[in-house]
């Protein structure tokens, strides 16, 4: 049999050990960008949701209205003020993870930053918009909040099983047209990790695989 040189086999064995360690990086943040993902959510509803409510209260809105500027202006000014103060904390926050896991681990994965900044501003944005939309209506914080989350956790499961679920009691196709309709039209954060690429997502369950053996081990 053919012996590789030691030079060739050392060169090899350095390749292999880099892309594993690269490939458990990139699994790691892949599970970091689905929790930035529904932290943006349940948080930035939390915080953003009373914005406009604050605004309309008595006295305050009579200050404002007072100033010349339109009433347009000022809703989207405090609209754009909830979306950016939401955009900072994501972004200094993914950064930190990108810049930590770069110096610790020389793995500069940039795709990580781009994909998980822009999907979760993304999905926070629709539904960021919908709370505004019932903010104006209602002039309450409590019901859009409600709402929000009960899509979140509750109503996007439902239409990202669908067919599974919900077409197993529908049968009518205009009715199934219609829920795909409202799949297609509004976030399914069942889909938050859609930007993953197939070797991110190995990466992740084999590190979930690897947490649940040792769980069991451990109560053992």
């Amino acid at each position: 049999s053919l012996k590789l040189p030691d030079t060739i086999s050392g060169n090899l064995n350095e390749q292999s050990s880099k892309s594993l360690i690269e490939n458990i990086v990139i699994g790691q943040m892949s599970a970091f960008a689905g929790f930035i993902n529904l932290a943006v959510l349940f948080l930035g509803i939390f915080i953003s949701a009373g914005i406009i409510p604050s605004l309309m209260e008595k006295g305050t809105i009579d200050i404002h209205l007072s100033k010349p500027i339109s009433r347009a202006t000022l809703i989207l000014g405090r609209a754009f003020g909830g979306v950016i103060a939401v955009g900072s904390n994501v972004l200094f926050f993914t950064l930190g993870i990108f810049v930590l896991y770069g110096i610790f681990s020389g793995v500069w994965h940039l795709p990580f930053l781009l994909w998980t900044i822009s999907i979760s501003m993304f999905g926070f944005c629709i539904v960021y918009s919908f709370i505004l939309f019932l903010n104006v209506v209602t002039e309450s914080w409590i019901l859009p909040m409600s709402l929000a989350y009960i899509h979140v956790i509750i109503l996007s499961a439902f239409l990202f099983a669908r067919e599974a679920t919900l077409f197993m009691i529908i049968k009518n196709p205009i009715f199934q047209g219609l829920i795909n309709g409202l799949y297609y039209i509004s976030v399914s954060y069942t889909h938050l990790r859609a930007h993953e690429t197939v070797l991110d997502l190995v990466c992740r369950l084999l590190l979930e695989k690897k947490k649940n053996i040792k769980h069991i081990y451990i109560n053992l």
